[in-house]
């Protein structure tokens, strides 16, 4: 597959994690574009970043228009355009929010010309590590020397009711929707919920896809991420989590070592002990750790909401399994839909719903994993975002369209290796 690259030197790659930074705080799952900028034009800057990004890409390649505009790339794009846009022509359904998941679908097409994904999450893992600091910085020492009167903590009220600080690159949640204090890490996002689906996204390219020159890379950034992903309180996050760290463990190969296992079983006392202590204290603590148990333990509106959306989502698409329902039927069919993976199939029909989950497998299984394992990883990457309804955010497609587009694109090429 041929790339058509830029100059490979650091401002071109402290130019290209800008980029992405930028869309990341653009992006329609964050504070600023729900809070401070608005959905519209924090998505019409976004268009117009990644259209000024492909721009200069074809100014910088303008002697291989040719090769570029007759790529097989393009022939991914038209049929990403077709699972799209085939499904609103026949229902005549005119939603923009068609066009905002074809832009989200087509974007890593366009980063396929002249990047990898092993770039690209190398480059969003990095992203995640700053923010992530930033993150445990607001809620350790920031938010504790506005307390103390030391700085200006820039308060406003989110829009589900939470009284926040603005550090800039982090929103430090003060008290939540009840007026009680908290202790949930937000990140940038407009809720907790929502940054443990990215967060994790970051995670498992930081174990799986970015190729660290020493190991010990690895598990430092693994170690902030982590933490963080602790400190967001989210149910399915840390479920997920929890989850991960034991995948690894046998996926690693860190069972084999003697040493490890015992750190291991250590870890795990340790880490009751812990939970054990902070609940028999009570405080912000005790008041987190109950709400995340309550949410999986009593029916309350968070998990009923859930139910209710995959439920009804599932009922939607067995209505019309080949070409989906109408957008506004499906997101209005309960008070709070959140579950992604359902509302693709109930939205775009059998044909989208499975290219869905096909990105989904190209970017995370791998040949020389067993299929077991290969499968639970996608059950816990799953869990992590169904969730939340993260459909019309760019980086919930970026990856994995992004994997699948380098993998369909490779495939004539191995086929002809072997034939």
């Amino acid at each position: 597959m041929k790339y058509y690259r830029f100059p490979e030197n650091k401002s071109v790659k402290a130019g290209f994690f800008l980029f992405l930074l930028a869309l990341q705080l653009l992006s329609r799952s964050t504070m600023y574009s729900s809070t401070f900028i608005g959905a519209i034009p924090a998505q019409l800057i976004a268009v117009g970043l990644v259209c000024l990004a492909g721009v200069i890409f074809l100014i910088h390649n303008r002697k291989n228009w040719k090769p570029i505009l007759t790529d097989r790339r393009m022939i991914a794009a038209a049929v990403f355009s077709a699972v799209i846009l085939i499904p609103m022509l026949l229902k005549q359904d005119w939603q923009l929010m068609y066009f905002t998941v074809l832009f989200c679908m087509l974007f890593p097409v366009l980063l396929s010309y002249f990047t990898t994904l092993e770039e690209v999450g190398r480059c969003y893992v990095l992203l995640h590590l700053l923010l992530s600091l930033c993150s445990l910085v607001g809620i350790f020492v920031g938010k504790p020397l506005v307390h103390a009167g030391v700085i200006p903590g820039n308060p406003f009220d989110s829009p589900g009711g939470w009284h926040m600080y603005n550090f800039g690159l982090a929103f430090v949640c003060d008290r939540n929707n009840l007026n009680d204090d908290a202790l949930r890490a937000f990140g940038v996002f407009r809720e907790p919920g929502l940054y443990q689906a990215f967060l994790f996204v970051a995670i498992y390219l930081n174990n799986d896809v970015v190729r660290w020159n020493k190991p010990w890379k690895m598990w430092a950034v693994n170690a902030v991420l982590f933490v963080s992903m602790l400190t967001t309180f989210a149910t399915g996050g840390v479920a997920a989590l929890a989850l991960y760290i034991v995948f690894l463990f046998f996926d690693k190969g860190l069972y084999r070592d003697k040493r490890l296992r015992l750190l291991a079983v250590i870890a795990i006392v340790a880490g009751i002990g812990l939970l054990a202590l902070a609940m028999a204290q009570g405080g912000t603590w005790a008041y987190e750790l109950f709400g995340m148990v309550e949410k999986v333990l009593t029916k309350n509106d968070s998990y009923t909401s859930r139910v209710d959306s995959i439920l009804m989502d599932g009922r939607l698409f067995f209505q019309s399994p080949l070409i989906g329902n109408p957008m506004e039927e499906v997101m209005y069919s309960v008070p709070n839909n959140t579950a992604t993976s359902p509302i693709l199939f109930a939205i775009f029909g059998i044909v989208g719903g499975c290219v869905h989950v096909l990105s989904w497998v190209a970017l995370a299984w791998r040949k020389e994993r067993h299929w077991l394992m290969n499968i639970i990883l996608l059950v816990i990457l799953f869990l992590t975002f169904n969730t939340q309804n993260v459909m019309p955010d760019m980086f919930f497609w970026l990856f994995p369209m992004l994997a699948l587009t380098e993998r369909g694109l490779m495939l004539p090429d191995k086929l002809k290796e072997r034939g």
